[in-house]
């Protein structure tokens, strides 16, 4: 038989344990969702209608590991499901305007890139994102390609965030 002075010893260290993991979940960016959060199950890959050669698996890489990171797994295929719960993207416009113009030369330039997301079961209304971010423009072409090539990384990383965010709070 144990001492009565273990049991609430043995309490407090569950409740220190719990509060420990409930800190821990919190901390890392993971969040509670609603009673019937939307299962995706996997993703078709990222469909480019623009002129933006290479921008679908830019795109496609942030959304899959925005994914990934919301506790979806790592989608790849269409599974046993046919296609039903699965996400479709398509990339619709990736256009680049000048916005300074420095003694007849552009210096920096805006990438503005609109998406479009749905998810292949009934109910749903699509989704559009759009997002614009800006570069540096030189006269060495590379580093002008370089610049465009960043932003566009970082553009489908802020555009994956805004899109899981809308499809949290339209999608429940």
């Amino acid at each position: 038989m144990r001492p009565p002075l273990c049991r609430p010893w043995a309490s407090r260290q569950r409740l220190w344990l719990l509060g420990i993991l409930c800190g821990l979940s919190l901390s890392c960016g993971y969040r509670l969702v609603g009673a019937n959060p939307v299962t995706i199950a996997c993703m078709f890959p990222v469909e480019n209608l623009s002129h933006e050669v290479g921008a679908g698996q830019v795109f496609d890489k942030a959304l899959r590991a925005r994914l990934g990171r919301a506790g979806g797994g790592a989608p790849s295929s269409v599974g046993a499901s046919g296609g039903e719960g699965c996400l479709g993207v398509r990339l619709l416009q990736v256009a680049q305007h000048p916005l300074a113009n420095y003694g007849g030369r552009v210096t920096h330039m805006r990438l503005d890139v609109v998406l479009e997301l749905r998810l292949e079961r009934g109910g749903f209304h699509p989704i559009r994102v759009s997002e614009s971010e800006e570069f540096g423009s030189d006269a060495d072409i590379l580093l002008t390609e370089a610049s465009l090539r960043a932003a566009l990384v970082r553009l489908a990383d802020k555009a994956a965030q805004k899109a899981f965010e809308q499809m949290q709070m339209q999608w429940p």
